[in-house]
């Protein structure tokens, strides 16, 4: 019994134990004021301090943590790190073969040169030499121009003689007075509209072979075309009869087409003829133009496009050397090596992870807050947390990222926080279990009741407020509701007053 009464005794000594009993006392004094007699507890209402608070789990991990890889295949040529390795931000951790992206930078590189020089020149004027070369083109596109004009004028000739044969030699044999202003064909054709087409086209095309225009070759042809496409059309719609033998009428068909071949020919002759004088044109005039620039000396807005050259032509470099880069993984931080599947010699899949890098020794917490919570937090709350590996400790941190798409856990939508430590600890690790309280809202010096002792009734807050010896129902309006139990009180109640509350 003395020992119970001495155990009892050193309980009653602790300091510990001393401070709970004197705040138990502070809070309670204040608040509870109990009348045993009837069951009425009256409490007065007193300014305090109401914090909101959401409570979730969460664990750490680093702040920084990347996966590599290429964004193409190739061969690896060498690994600079290996799993556990401490690395530095640039350090090289694998690179591919690079061999023929090295040599188009080198001719990159070369062709840079060139366009250079080109402006160096350019700025310096023309040389004697290069004035000599421009002569020689200008002649040369002459002689060109020259002879593609004696290759028209050949073929317009031609296609006037094959003209002359196909209506004269070919077909006039089918016409009453073909040169003549009432040239009639003379085959028993069943479209009247096809038969007059036919005679007012013959002695159009009379017409032009008597006053043949060089000028109009190609339009004269296609007219003579025309004529014989409907000849052919006309013959083709024969039949045999008392008049006309089978062996007549393939006779005249061979005649028509033998002159339509020749007139198309003729077409296809004098087309080439002409875009050749054309070509021969165009390049005369380049010749000479190119040649009066060479004179004149390089314009400022030549200079001005040739500086542009060397501009897309250092940006091929640039580009090249891009390219280059991207054969090459450096490590994008400080950290540690977790992850490194690269051996040399062996074949890069593309856009597959073969390097991981954490951070070490920037931290964070990751945590979920389910969706009946979501409304609640928001970026720059507070953070309060306990760690299970230091056990009366508490970290201060910032809720900094709320995840705005949900993931499902056990088919309830959470939604991912990430929270930063305001202190960075060397102790901590990644992958520590972290009891978190995000402050949601804070009001200081505010006054507060027992979230008990108010009632709702159609939207409205009411207390019995003591007046007197009598309890009065008084509307109260109410703020927020902090996780100690009481409630702020926004009007109908000032600090002092006792509300009563019937058990």
């Amino acid at each position: 019994m003395i020992k119970k009464f001495a155990s009892v005794v050193k309980i009653f000594k602790k300091p510990k134990f001393f401070v709970a009993i004197i705040i138990l006392v502070l809070i309670s004094i204040p608040f509870f004021i109990k009348n045993n007699s009837n069951g009425v507890e009256k409490v007065s209402v007193t300014k305090n301090t109401i914090k909101q608070t959401v409570s979730v789990s969460g664990k750490t991990k680093p702040a920084s943590s990347v996966d590599l890889g290429f964004e193409k295949s190739g061969k690896v040529v060498s690994t600079g790190a290996i799993i556990g390795d401490v690395v530095y931000k640039g350090q090289t951790l694998v690179r591919l073969d690079s061999s023929e992206l090295a040599a188009n930078l080198e001719q990159s590189k070369a062709n840079l040169d060139a366009e250079i020089a080109k402006l160096d020149d350019m700025k310096n004027g023309t040389r004697p030499e290069e004035l000599s070369v421009s002569d020689a083109e200008v002649k040369s596109a002459e002689d060109n121009l020259r002879n593609t004009s004696i290759s028209l004028n050949e073929k317009i000739a031609d296609a006037y003689t094959k003209s002359d044969d196909a209506i004269r030699n070919s077909v006039d044999q089918f016409f009453e007075n073909p040169r003549g202003t009432n040239a009639s064909i003379n085959l028993e054709i069943n479209n009247f509209q096809l038969k007059n087409d036919i005679n007012g086209s013959r002695v159009v095309i009379e017409n032009i072979l008597k006053n043949w225009e060089p000028g109009n070759v190609l339009k004269n042809l296609e007219t003579i075309k025309n004529f014989l496409d409907d000849i052919a059309l006309a013959i083709n719609s024969l039949t045999t009869n008392s008049n006309i033998t089978q062996t007549t009428i393939d006779k005249y068909k061979t005649a028509v087409s033998g002159a339509r071949s020749s007139i198309n020919g003729s077409i296809t002759s004098v087309l080439g003829a002409v875009t050749a004088q054309n070509s021969a044109q165009s390049a005369l005039d380049i010749a000479q133009k190119q040649r009066a620039l060479k004179l004149s000396g390089s314009t400022a807005e030549a200079i001005k496009v040739q500086e542009a050259r060397v501009a897309q032509v250092m940006a091929q470099v640039s580009s090249s050397e891009a390219l280059l880069s991207k054969n090459i993984i450096y490590s994008p931080i400080n950290g540690l090596v977790i992850k490194q599947e690269a051996k040399v010699g062996e074949i890069i899949t593309p856009n597959q992870t073969i390097v991981s890098v954490i951070s070490v020794n920037n931290l964070e917490v990751e945590a979920y807050v389910p969706e009946i919570n979501i409304g609640k937090v928001m970026n720059g709350d507070p953070v309060y947390m306990t760690m299970d590996a230091f056990p009366g400790e508490s970290f201060i941190g910032k809720l900094v990222y709320i995840d705005p798409t949900e993931t499902l856990i056990d088919n309830v939508p959470n939604f991912k926080l990430r929270i930063v430590f305001d202190k960075q600890d060397e102790r901590i690790k990644s992958g520590l279990s972290v009891d978190i309280e995000i402050e949601v809202d804070k009001k200081e010096n505010v006054l507060t009741l027992p979230r008990y002792v108010i009632t709702a009734e159609s939207d409205k807050y009411y207390v019995e407020k003591l007046s007197g010896q009598k309890s009065v129902k008084t509307e109260v309006g109410i703020g927020i509701q902090g996780d100690n139990s009481f409630t702020e009180i926004v009007f109908g109640l000032l600090e002092g007053d006792v509300v009563t509350f019937t058990k």
